[in-house]
């Protein structure tokens, strides 16, 4: 992926990926009142895996230690007081590689009082089969795509599999699925060669529904792909691209009627974006676009706008940037502070500030070397801030199962953006809504 998305992957995690005692951090924030004498009750409702620590805090109170019961967690806001905070940790472990990841959304009732938060579904657990397949790709071989590659989801409402074969053709391929009956997807994807990096986009996808595991896809027949499997180009325009500022570039995905597992259309679509083709799409696939446009103003700080489209079906793609604002770094800090003075969504409603971090760290185990990537992410609602333009992210390091701090000389990535969402509330998740953001980027040594 290009490094001009390195802050979009920090984002992307409030809507991805997974008791103890208790200790406490602050939490910030103010208070408010309520209009009776009942407290009011926000819930939180986790889907996918299971966090593996959350932690809650009321008004100016501090972060403890929650227990999931029933895939939620549930607190009692007194009258009085408005504000509160959630915090869950998220991980995934692959061979000799783990991902982390951190989320804290601080809010108000007048946001919501119901919260629904996620980790990434488990891709093998519960009862599972083989199946087999025979596929012919061979029609999408293109040098200018090299190299090619095939992917295969394999799910249904127990997990999802994935299965990665070598080459366009491939006899008797076969995976480890979930037993029953399945949802198989099968794409076709090349890399355009970007700014000496590559760029993975699709070409052509095909669609399975009702495949009884263990067993073979389509009767046992191969699988060919033909140029009505292509997938189809739609336009992006682009308006309000800021003086100065790079030329934009957009990360494309969608979720396909019925799936859990979304598909990546495009990691950097100049002008289009490739939507699913005529032979599998459906009214209910939601397509994201997420643009943006991308101005260097020192050695470690980039300044950039950004919009996110969340809509129903394919089309053709308008792009309008918000006014951009200057954002400088923090301060180098383990846990850094951001001025988000921001005066371009005054009045509007459905704001929040989010700052995001992300580093590596490497250890050795008795199995060899094993490299953790650690991502932590602060959402602030507007009506939380009440007015503050400044916001550090809390060290919940002393709660079980909170990540460490990045420890000294750590080379930490950093994103902070005032968002605006077109659906006037916050947060949303409304299929044809918009989010602008206007924000900065960088890196430095944790001192």
């Amino acid at each position: 992926m290009s490094s001009r998305y390195a802050h979009v992957s920090l984002l992307a995690v409030l809507c991805l990926l997974f008791s103890g005692c208790s200790s406490s951090v602050s939490a910030g924030g103010g208070g408010g009142g309520g209009g009776n004498n009942n407290p009011t009750a926000v819930t939180f409702n986790f889907s996918g895996a299971a966090p593996a620590a959350v932690a809650t805090a009321i008004g100016s109170g501090t972060f403890a230690a929650a227990t999931v019961s029933s895939k939620a967690v549930t607190i009692s806001v007194p009258v009085g007081t408005k504000s509160f905070a959630v915090a869950w940790v998220c991980q995934e472990t692959g061979e000799g590689v783990s991902v982390t990841i951190q989320n804290v959304i601080e809010a108000t009732t007048t946001d919501g009082t119901s919260y629904d938060l996620t980790c990434s579904a488990p891709s093998s657990t519960g009862t599972s089969g083989t199946l087999t397949l025979s596929m012919d790709a061979s029609a999408f071989s293109d040098p200018s795509a090299y190299p090619e590659f095939v992917q295969i989801v394999v799910e249904n409402e127990t997990y999802l599999s994935l299965g990665l074969p070598s080459g366009l053709v491939v006899d008797d391929y076969s995976l480890t699925a979930p037993a029953g009956s399945d949802r198989v997807d099968i794409s076709v994807n090349g890399f355009n060669s970007l700014e000496g990096t590559s760029s993975a986009y699709m070409l052509a996808a095909k669609s399975f529904s009702g495949v009884a595991v263990p067993g073979s896809l389509n009767n046992g027949d191969t699988v060919s792909f033909t140029a009505a499997d292509a997938t189809l180009e739609e336009p992006i325009t682009y308006k309000n691209v800021p003086a100065g500022y790079g030329a934009p570039g957009a990360f494309a995905w969608v979720q396909p009627a019925g799936d859990q597992y979304p598909f990546t259309l495009t990691e950097d679509g100049a002008t289009a974006y490739p939507a699913l083709p005529a032979t599998i799409a459906q009214s209910a696939d939601v397509y994201h676009l997420s643009a943006e446009s991308t101005g260097l103003t020192g050695v470690a700080t980039g300044q950039f706008v950004s919009e996110i489209e969340k809509f129903s079906g394919e089309g053709p793609a308008t792009v309008t940037f918000p006014t951009p604002g200057h954002m400088s770094g923090p301060t180098p800090a383990a846990l850094p502070t951001v001025d988000f003075s921001y005066s371009g969504f005054a009045g509007q409603t459905g704001v929040s500030d989010i700052l995001s971090i992300q580093w590596t760290a490497s250890a050795s185990t008795p199995l060899g070397p094993e490299t953790t990537d650690f991502y932590y992410t602060m959402t602030a609602s507007a009506d939380y801030l009440s007015g503050a333009t400044s916001l550090q992210l809390p060290d919940l390091s002393s709660i079980t199962g909170f990540i460490p701090d990045p420890a000294s000389g750590t080379e930490l990535i950093w994103s902070a953006q005032t968002s605006q969402n077109s659906a006037g509330s916050w947060p949303s998740s409304a299929v044809n809504s918009n989010e602008f953001s206007v924000g900065a980027s960088g890196e430095y040594l944790v001192p």
